[in-house]
């Protein structure tokens, strides 16, 4: 099983892999695309591109789908995927990153902003209760029939969320996903992880006395670059 990192700095952190750069962001941010690495290009969310055009917002009968509507519960703002020029700008940003020296183009928030702009959802700000995280996980790889990556957030951990992120790992791993994507920052979000998962042996213990052997094996491989 691979773990990798989904960043918003293009560098590399060793014993990570794959490498994910985000290009364009949810806030309407376009940077340079990032060689050698695969690069994430963020559809249909673009506050910037709304806050020039109010018309091309996604709308429901609850009204517009912005994070300021109070009637939603929406993490982006959210431009309608039918709106003709702005998909034309998301398509010819996506040839012109692809033309780079990359490893691939990844599609993210390329959706509509659910059917109703759905209001319980099941995922919480952090991973201290994961048991939908391993639900969805498990269902996902029994229906589908090809490579299946689960990316996790890893965003201003301390250590509680630390411990809660690496239990949450563990337990996806065991579904035999092909690889884990961890969302940070920055390099330093991702050496952070590792170092704490290398050095903390209760958490390790917990692991094997659990039978988690593929983050164990993970850890191994991050305890040789020490």
């Amino acid at each position: 099983m691979k773990v990798g990192l989904v960043s918003y700095e293009p560098k590399f952190v060793e014993g990570f892999d794959p490498h994910i750069y985000y290009v364009k962001r949810a806030d309407g941010s376009l940077f340079p695309p990032a060689e050698k690495m695969y690069n994430d290009v963020t559809c249909f969310c673009d506050a910037k591109a709304i806050r020039g055009n109010p018309k091309i917002v996604a709308v429901s009968k609850e009204g517009p789908a912005l994070r300021q509507n109070r009637k939603v519960n929406l993490p982006w703002d959210f431009i309608c995927p039918t709106n003709d020029d702005y998909r034309e700008k998301v398509l010819s940003f996506v040839q012109e990153v692809s033309s780079k020296d990359i490893l691939g183009v990844i599609l993210n928030l390329y959706h509509f902003p659910e059917e109703g702009f759905c209001h319980v959802p099941l995922s919480a700000n952090d991973y201290t209760t994961m048991y939908w995280v391993d639900m969805l996980t498990r269902i996902f790889v029994r229906i589908l029939k090809k490579p299946v990556f689960i990316e996790l957030s890893a965003e201003l951990l301390d250590d509680l969320k630390l411990n809660a992120l690496l239990k949450t790992m563990a337990y996806v791993s065991r579904h035999g996903v092909d690889g884990i994507l961890l969302l940070v920052h920055s390099a330093m979000d991702a050496e952070k992880i590792r170092d704490y998962s290398v050095k903390n042996v209760e958490l390790q213990q917990w692991f094997k006395r659990h039978g988690f052997s593929r983050i164990m094996q993970i850890i191994e491989e991050w305890k040789r670059l020490y």
